[in-house]
């Protein structure tokens, strides 16, 4: 399990070890029952959006497939939810990979745990210099001037949210 609040953001490195191999990671996110008495128990109060980035220029978002790569291919962002899936199908020997977890607060949340379960052959790095050195993941796009990029993750102005901060508030027609 690993630590994170519902603004916060969590980098973790992989290796593949085994080309070939599917490789996949799942992350959840428990929320403490009747963490907000406003909230009925069907509602979240955290929102959870995952993504991989590798060094073969794929980018992976959670429970919606590859969404840009050299080929060109593009996918939809998934919808809220606090259960989130990537998988690399054939991924190739030596592959670096950056997951990019964020946390969405819904509702005022505190500090708790998420869950990150990966299957395939692969070494977790001790620390993240070095998908940091192989330039993953990137705040290419700087954050949208909606964020601050620390370590190469944007992190989102309140409001805001998405790998470079592009989902912000929707406006309110009145009238």
């Amino acid at each position: 399990a690993e630590y994170m609040g519902g603004a916060q953001n969590l980098g973790l490195c992989f290796r593949i070890a085994r080309p070939g191999r599917p490789f996949v990671v799942t992350v959840a996110w428990t929320d403490p029952v009747l963490a907000v008495p406003s909230v009925t128990p069907s509602e979240l109060v955290v929102n959870l959006d995952i993504s991989l980035s590798c060094n073969d220029g794929a980018v992976y978002h959670g429970n919606g497939g590859l969404s840009s790569s050299s080929q060109g291919v593009f996918a939809v962002r998934d919808e809220l939810n606090n259960i989130e899936q990537v998988r690399i199908e054939t991924p190739t020997d030596n592959l670096l990979c950056m997951l990019v977890v964020r946390g969405v607060s819904l509702q005022e949340s505190e500090t708790a745990r998420v869950a990150v379960a990966a299957t395939g052959h692969f070494f977790r790095q001790p620390s993240n210099l070095a998908c940091m050195q192989a330039g993953l993941p990137s705040c290419a796009r700087a954050c949208l001037n909606h964020g601050r990029c620390v370590s190469g993750i944007c992190e989102c102005a309140a409001m805001y949210s998405g790998a470079h901060c592009e989902h912000g508030p929707t406006p309110i027609e009145l009238g």
